[in-house]
C-alpha cells in the first residue's frame, strides 16, 4: 500500500474515532427516500428512453443501481462504527501516523 493512501486511511479512521455524533447515513429514513429516488428516476429513464437511446437507458439505470448500492453499504458501514470503534487502538494509529509523517 501506498504511504499516502495509508496515512489518508488513517487519518480518516481517526477522525471516525473521534467524531462521536450520529452520522445522517444511520437514518432510518434513508432506504425509504433512497427507494423512492431510485423507482422516480427509473419511470422517468422508461418514460424518455426513446428520447436518449436504448444504451443510453441500460448506463444510466446501472449507474442509478450502482450509486444505490453505494449509498447503503456507506449505510450499514455508519451503523456498524458505534460498534467497531472502541476496539481499534487510538494511540496505534497515532503512532504509525507520526512514523510516516518522520
Amino acid at each position: 500500500m501506498a504511504l499516502i493512501t495509508e496515512r489518508r486511511m488513517l487519518g480518516a479512521m481517526l477522525k471516525r474515532i473521534d467524531n462521536t455524533g450520529k452520522s445522517w447515513l444511520a437514518s432510518r429514513w434513508l432506504p425509504p427516500i433512497l427507494w423512492l429516488a431510485i423507482v422516480g428516476s427509473f419511470f422517468l429513464l422508461l418514460r424518455y428512453g426513446n428520447l436518449i437511446g436504448e444504451t443510453a437507458v441500460v448506463v444510466c439505470a446501472a449507474l442509478v443501481g450502482n450509486l444505490g448500492c453505494l449509498v447503503l453499504n456507506r449505510r450499514d458501514s455508519a451503523r456498524a462504527w458505534p460498534f467497531i470503534a472502541p476496539h481499534i487502538n487510538r494511540q496505534s494509529v497515532l503512532n504509525r501516523l507520526a512514523e510516516l509523517d518522520r
